[in-house]
This record gives C-alpha cells, structure tokens and sequence, in this order.
C-alpha cells in the first residue's frame, strides 16, 4: 500500500487499516519521515527520505544531539531541519573564509568540493561540480524518453526547480505515448524538492477562479 501524503493522512490511513484487519505492508515518501511517532500503528511501515535521524556519523551526532538539547520535547529531527542546519553552517564557513560580500560568498559556495574542502554535514557529504553529470538520470530515465535538445531543457527546468523559482517563466508540458518516463521524472522533481514543495494544477478547474491564485 502507498501513501502518497503527509504524517497525519497516513496516521488515518494506517488506523483505519488496521480496523479492518488489512495486513499489507504500507510505503511513503518524506511526507512521512516522522511517522514513527504514531506508535505501534506505524510498524512495518517503509519510508523513503533523504535524511534519517539514526544515521550514525559524527556530524549527524552533533546535530541530533544539539537539537534534542534545544528542544526535548520534539522528537526527533527531521529532513528539513537537517537542510537549514548544514546551510546554515556552510554559509558561516563560507563567511569565515570570504568575509560577508554576496558575490565573495557565491564563489566560495561553488568552490565547495573542489577548491575548497567539501561539507560534511548532517545530511551527509555536500559538494559542488560545475561539471559533473549524472550518467544514471541522463542515459536511464531522460534520454530513453527524449530528444537530446530535450534533454537539455528537462534538466534546465530541472536546475530552475532546484533554484525555487522560475527564471524563463515558462510552463513544462510533458506529453508524450504512456510509459516513457514522464511521471518518473515527475517523481525524481518532486523527491529533490520534496513534498511540501510540490502541488497539482488540476485542468478541469482552471476556469474557476482560484485554481491559478
């Protein structure tokens, strides 16, 4: 069973589940990275996220261990906490190298991994290359489905999505014969954005009025 939602729907889900005897093993995305907190309904649930409180190295243990100081009664912390807290001490880093100007820092941030040493935060390893290429997500999903001049413009969009806003102001259409990777790519967006970051535009409703608000 998937559950395509959040930790409150999959609490429900997994409730009423249970009521009625269904022993099926349940999978989600990070929308239910904190399903562990649900108790006994959540066992045997599977979770796919991009950060993992128990994973056991020592910036990991630095950051679970200052966060459960600061806030005992929380639980544990998530993977957007995980994120703001590697970013932010990337950027005191960076300031502590380059000083406070916007460009100095920008390149100091890009030289990260190569010029200079590459993070290692609670999300893991980070590190930047200009260059680099993805031979997986290029030769198993994209190009299977497309033209290479599409190619290009998929992974495009898919630096604009990672940027958090639309610099072309233009609208993605992915169309196209059944079984050719469009949704995968769909998925593979929104586990880089993540859930929270992601909605549905639903084109039997664009003629009303908040469907585009």
């Amino acid at each position: 069973m998937v559950i395509a939602g959040y930790d409150p729907d999959a609490r429900t889900i997994l409730t009423e589940a249970q009521k009625k005897d269904l022993t099926i093993p349940a999978m989600g995305g990070d929308g239910l990275e904190q399903i562990a907190l649900a108790g006994p309904v959540a066992n045997g649930t599977y979770v796919t996220s991009s950060y993992f409180p128990q994973t056991d190295t020592p910036a990991n243990r630095r950051f679970v261990e200052a966060y459960r100081a600061r806030f005992p009664n929380a639980g544990d912390p998530n993977g957007s906490g995980a994120a703001a807290y590697d970013a932010v001490y990337m950027l005191r880093e960076s300031m502590l190298r380059v000083g406070t100007t916007r460009k100095a820092i920008r390149d100091d941030f890009a030289g990260i991994g190569t010029t200079n040493p590459a993070y290692e935060g609670a999300m893991g390893t980070i590190a930047f290359d200009e260059n680099a290429t993805c031979e997986r997500f290029l030769n198993e999903l994209v190009l299977p489905a497309v033209h290479a001049e599409d190619a290009d413009l998929l992974q495009r969009f898919a630096g604009m999505y990672l940027l958090g806003y639309n610099r072309a102001q233009r609208l993605l259409i992915l169309d196209g014969e059944g079984g050719r990777g469009k949704t995968q790519f769909a998925n593979v967006m929104q586990g880089l954005v993540g859930m929270a970051n992601s909605t549905q535009l639903r084109t039997k409703h664009l003629a009303e009025r908040f469907e585009l608000s």
